[in-house]
């Protein structure tokens, strides 16, 4: 018998997984890691708990239901059906673009000049957009005019890449990056700020890489500017390099 209600779990599991990746995949496809995917992610992870681990809920129909209502959620939210207020002011000096993306003001302003870090290099060229890999800094075709809308949907023919690593090819570990896209009126993605940023570079990295259609860097039509930071080890952030003169259309 206890073989018999292990393999039913199992196959319980497997199908619960099923609305669980849709809805994180609706998610990052349309709001990227924003603080919804946070907290469908948490709801998830408690529907998971009071079922399969602790057992809090015995029904299985009462799991459909609130696993199907945590998807339809998902969806409605990650296509702003639901909770997109339109407004630009949130709290603070924080602000919301039009599609909802969480705005801040950029870690430098453009008087601000990059200085490289000794022993390490950077670099920023734009490419054929891939959706698998980067491309390398040799198929460059300078192309400095994007559509939003075509980055947004990853459909643009061509992207910015942004690569930090060390001059002699050695491991990065402790260290962080981050790419912050700039537009004219110095705003940014806040998720992207150095303030934001928490991510460092874990054992047998060599080198860490951001890409323009890589989450929602940009915020609306407009001039804009990249500026690629490094996080050393004393947890202090530097402005290593900058590109200016970015078009970006509807």
């Amino acid at each position: 018998m206890s073989e018999l209600r292990t393999v039913k779990d199992t196959k319980k599991l497997l199908i619960f997984l099923i609305p669980v990746v849709l809805s994180i995949s609706f998610i990052l496809w349309n709001l990227w890691f924003s603080i919804w995917f946070w907290i469908i992610l948490i709801l998830w992870v408690i529907l998971y708990l009071l079922f399969f681990v602790r057992s809090s809920i015995k029904n299985v129909y009462i799991l459909w239901i609130v696993a199907a209502f945590i998807l339809a959620f998902s969806i409605l939210v990650s296509y702003k059906i639901i909770f997109n207020d339109g407004t630009s002011s949130i709290s603070g000096n924080v602000q919301k673009s039009a599609d909802g993306i969480i705005l801040d003001d950029c870690t430098s302003t453009a008087s601000d000049k990059p200085i490289m870090i000794s022993g390490w290099k950077s670099t920023i060229y734009s490419a054929a957009l891939s959706k698998t890999t980067s491309p390398d800094a040799s198929e460059a075709n300078n192309v400095r005019t994007f559509s939003y809308a075509g980055i947004k949907s990853k459909t643009d023919a061509n992207s910015i890449y942004t690569r930090v690593e060390k001059a002699d090819g050695s491991y990065i570990a402790g260290y962080g990056t981050t790419m912050e896209v700039c537009s004219a009126d110095n705003k940014t993605t806040k998720s992207y700020t150095t303030a934001d940023t928490t991510y460092v570079a874990s054992d047998n990295v060599v080198a860490s890489t951001h890409y323009l259609h890589g989450g929602s860097y940009l915020h609306k039509a407009g001039d804009y500017r990249i500026d690629v930071y490094l996080k050393t080890t004393d947890g202090k952030w530097h402005l290593i390099d900058r590109m200016s003169g970015i078009t970006v259309t509807k």
